[in-house]
């Protein structure tokens, strides 16, 4: 079962962010989670603790209590179309870098889940995630929800969940399945084998198949195993030929399907400012929701 108690979403007031609240609300009518609404000021992200506010010229100070007035304004009326649902809703106005205050924000507060918004692009701007939305899924310790502007808050109808056999992967098929369970949603199992391009080039092989025309077989007894497992018991599965990002948005778009789940490899100092990782990719131009799960680097292995 796909349980949380806790949900953020940091809006901004834009159609990405407000994309995202409705999902975490539908979510919050499901799992009965409080709903946390956090909004950064913009535009004071290097101000510093409240001493350094009144040191400020009483110019600036009116204009920053004019800016958090009318935030203030707009998460109420939020809040208001919300709470005659009877959801429990939380309010909080902060101000700095956005994606640092909700990262201690979501730590401080035992987050379960952040939902993020992002802004629909096409050609070469679908490779931006959005700083903020990037930074803190890369960053986050608690799985992270990415929501693209212009969809909708009804129930997700096809989910699907990656594998690349590791152990990572396998962990995240679980919740995967049981996100489908709360949602009564078909899921399926997909696992890409990725080509080998210098080493087809030489051998005058176009794909991977062509190469090692056993592997493709190989993969689909193996992905079989992995959908024999009891929490997968509704999956179907599928093999695909090709790079692993392409072939996951690929087959997200062939299919309709609307959520994503993946998992997102914990890591540490340097390496999560370089993550670049199939997941993020995915992210980055998938048609739907992506949620991306942390899996700390020590549970992978053989």
């Amino acid at each position: 079962m796909f349980t949380c108690d806790r949900l953020l979403v940091p809006i901004d007031f834009s159609g990405a962010s407000d994309a995202a609240l409705r999902r975490a609300l539908d979510l919050a009518r499901r799992t009965g989670a409080e709903v946390h609404l956090l909004h950064v000021v913009p535009g004071f992200a290097a101000l510093g603790p409240e001493e350094d506010f009144d040191a400020l010229p009483e110019a600036e100070q009116a204009f920053f209590r004019h800016v958090w007035g009318q935030a203030q304004a707009q998460l109420d009326a939020r809040l208001a179309l919300a709470r005659p649902e009877g959801l429990a809703l939380r309010k909080v106005l902060s101000y700095g870098l956005p994606s640092a205050v909700a990262l201690e924000y979501a730590e401080e507060n035992d987050v379960d889940l952040i939902v993020m918004g992002t802004h629909g692009r096409r050609g070469v701007r679908r490779l931006v995630l959005g700083s903020v939305a990037e930074e803190v899924m890369r960053r986050a310790d608690v799985p992270v929800m990415v929501v693209p502007e212009g969809s909708g808050a009804g129930p997700f109808l096809y989910a699907l969940a990656p594998t690349d056999f590791s152990r990572a992967s396998r962990l995240v098929l679980p919740v995967a399945a049981a996100v489908a369970d709360l949602y009564g949603a078909r899921i399926s199992l997909l696992h890409a084998v990725e080509p080998i391009p210098l080493l087809a080039a030489v051998a005058g092989f176009g794909t991977v198949a062509d190469l090692l025309p056993d592997l493709l077989p190989r993969a689909e007894d193996e992905l079989e195993r992995v959908a024999a497992d009891p929490a997968l018991a509704r999956a179907d599965a599928h093999v695909l030929d090709g790079r692993a990002a392409e072939a996951i948005t690929g087959f997200a778009e062939d299919h309709g399907v609307d959520l994503i789940v993946m998992a997102k490899h914990g890591l540490h100092g340097v390496d999560r400012l370089l993550l670049g990782s199939v997941t993020e990719r995915v992210a980055r131009t998938a048609p739907c929701t992506v949620l991306a799960l942390p899996v700390d680097e020590a549970t992978d292995g053989a």
